[in-house]
């Protein structure tokens, strides 16, 4: 069973950015979705892989998505609605590749014969598949901060507006999301908590970063205290995600 976690987000503003040159990495033109990638005999799970941001598929060279062994795995359909087969028990890479230079892309695959998995598995599935909503939250929330690592006086503005319309307002939803999860058994309530806490935390730094900016005359000393809250959030949140961890490989070992 492969190793599923909630995305954390980990982020400390005002901390220059470093400039790269671009990558001929294929993850930089077009975003794939995987529905997971452990299944059994017979099964098929979906996947896609669809251009990101103002790419399109005729921007980008000839995308060719194929098994690296069809004894073990099939590929079918077109790009935005891929079906994945198990077709024997074994391990094998669907291989997203460019006609042009770009590098491949692997997703690993195991296949195995249907057996029933212990309950807490199960359960961790379930727990997985409930925070999905909330997860899509934290990345927008997540994706608008990634925007603003550098806030000065020129761009204070524009930074109190991501705050105040989509940072604040989708990291809120998200933890409200996040309390309704009820997962299953009590060893995961405990795992849950850490991620109230750690998101709790968060969000207390967010909006000390909202109200900053919301003054022309910015007193960056006070980020200080919001960069504190933050980092005492990440900590819970790393703590959530090592635990789910232990918790996963705990139980596939049974």
């Amino acid at each position: 069973m492969k190793k599923l976690v909630l995305l954390v987000m980990s982020m400390v503003l005002l901390f220059p950015i470093s400039a790269f040159a671009a990558s001929r990495d294929l993850l930089n033109y077009v975003a794939v979705y995987v529905e997971r990638e452990d299944l059994y005999v017979g099964e098929t799970v979906e996947m896609a892989v669809d251009p990101k941001g103002s790419e399109t598929y005729d921007s980008i060279p000839a995308i060719v998505v194929k098994s690296s062994d069809e004894s073990v795995l099939k590929v079918s359909g077109d790009l935005t609605s891929l079906e994945v087969t198990g077709v024997s028990e074994g391990v094998a890479d669907v291989i997203v590749s460019s006609t042009s230079d770009y590098d491949e892309l692997r997703f690993t695959f195991y296949v195995t014969e249907d057996t029933q998995l212990p309950q807490q598995l199960l359960d961790l599935q379930q727990y997985f598949d409930d925070l999905t909503y909330a997860a899509e939250l934290e990345e927008k929330a997540t994706v608008e901060y990634n925007k603003h690592n550098i806030v000065d006086s020129s761009n204070r503005k524009q930074a109190y507006i991501s705050f105040n319309t989509i940072i604040v307002p989708s990291y809120t939803k998200f933890r409200i999301e996040l309390k309704k999860v009820t997962p299953a058994n009590p060893e995961l309530v405990k795992i849950h908590k850490l991620s109230l806490e750690g998101t709790r935390l968060q969000l207390e730094g967010f909006t000390m970063m909202q109200k900053v900016l919301y003054n022309p005359n910015v007193k960056f000393g006070m980020f200080s205290a919001a960069n504190k809250k933050i980092a005492a959030g990440e900590k819970y949140l790393d703590a959530f995600t090592k635990s789910l961890d232990q918790y996963q490989d705990k139980y596939s070992n049974y």
